[in-house]
């Protein structure tokens, strides 16, 4: 369902909806906002517009959105458990050296607890605390991801700076073969179990949602499925309203978004040939198009069976 957003205070991680969504009353739902998205504790409130979610001022700030954009809701049946650690990794959104940041906010790390206590987070997960001048991307949540922030049982929090071994700012195309060779089961084989080849690379798609220091600096992402087409994950500009062909790489939701628009492919297109040929050079000159927009390098990632059944 899509409600529409409102700004609201510190509510300890909870969103509130009208009374008359009763299935999601203390739920645990999935909020998107184009290819932006987070977690977040729903309850429930007679006084709310029933076209509107009030939402925690920490995930108004995660989903990037404006007064009145539109939010999808969606149940995530999870049951998310109290995070005992986390990783931080810190800069500076002023241009101070990360080291020197990473170390002072240590050693006043209850500054924190306004900004993270209550909401859920996953590792990937980006967040710019504006009256710190500081931006944190979740590196680790222990014992496991997603994880809720709930402070007084938080054993330790780790605050690592935004080194040189970062990925540092950069624009990212991803293309994922969905036709027939993606579904053999040939992954694994000399382990002792097969499973089909797209699942492996979507292991591989989730580690680059936990690359450092690439959310969040200006960086665009584009999505592209093939088969015996090539397809885009289409966004759309939240100032404008206009789709677009690439989307902000401000947080690793976007890596999300694209994955499970990924999936929703996979049944549709199990038995169509695959064209490798012009996905990757749908693939270079959308790569070419970013170089020219921000001037920031371009990483082009194909996840292939390397087949070329088709063109």
């Amino acid at each position: 369902m899509q409600v529409r957003a409102k700004r609201g205070l510190n509510q300890k991680g909870i969103c509130y909806l009208n009374s008359k969504y009763s299935g999601l009353d203390g739920q645990v739902c999935r909020l998107s906002s184009g290819v932006n998205g987070c977690l977040a504790d729903i309850r429930l409130n007679e006084n709310v517009s029933s076209d509107m979610i009030v939402l925690d001022l920490r995930v108004f700030a995660v989903l990037g959105v404006q007064e009145g954009d539109a939010i999808t809701v969606a149940g995530a049946d999870l049951s998310v458990k109290p995070a005992s650690e986390i990783a931080l990794s810190v800069s500076s959104t002023q241009g101070i050296d990360s080291a020197k940041v990473a170390d002072a906010i240590s050693k006043r790390v209850q500054d924190l607890r306004e900004d993270f206590d209550g909401i859920i987070l996953q590792e990937g997960d980006s967040i710019q605390v504006d009256r710190l001048g500081l931006g944190f991307s979740v590196t680790e949540i222990r014992p496991e991801s997603p994880g809720r922030i709930t402070w007084s049982r938080l054993d330790n929090i780790r605050l690592i700076p935004r080194g040189e071994d970062d990925a540092g700012p950069m624009n990212l195309v991803c293309a994922f073969e969905v036709g027939g060779a993606a579904h053999i089961k040939d992954a694994n084989k000399d382990e002792g179990f097969s499973q089909p080849r797209y699942q492996m690379w979507f292991h591989f798609l989730s580690g680059l949602s936990h690359m450092q220091g690439v959310f969040g600096r200006g960086g665009e992402f584009a999505g592209l499925a093939f088969s015996d087409d090539v397809h885009f994950l289409e966004t759309f500009d939240s100032e404008t309203g206009r789709p677009r062909e690439t989307a902000r790489l401000d947080s690793a939701s976007v890596i999300t978004a694209y994955e499970e628009w990924i999936r929703g492919l996979l049944d549709e297109k199990q038995r169509s040939p695959s064209d490798l040929g012009d996905a990757v050079s749908d693939s270079i000159a959308i790569a070419e198009g970013l170089v020219e927009t921000n001037n920031l390098p371009v990483v082009v990632v194909v996840f292939s069976s390397g087949v070329f059944s088709v063109g």
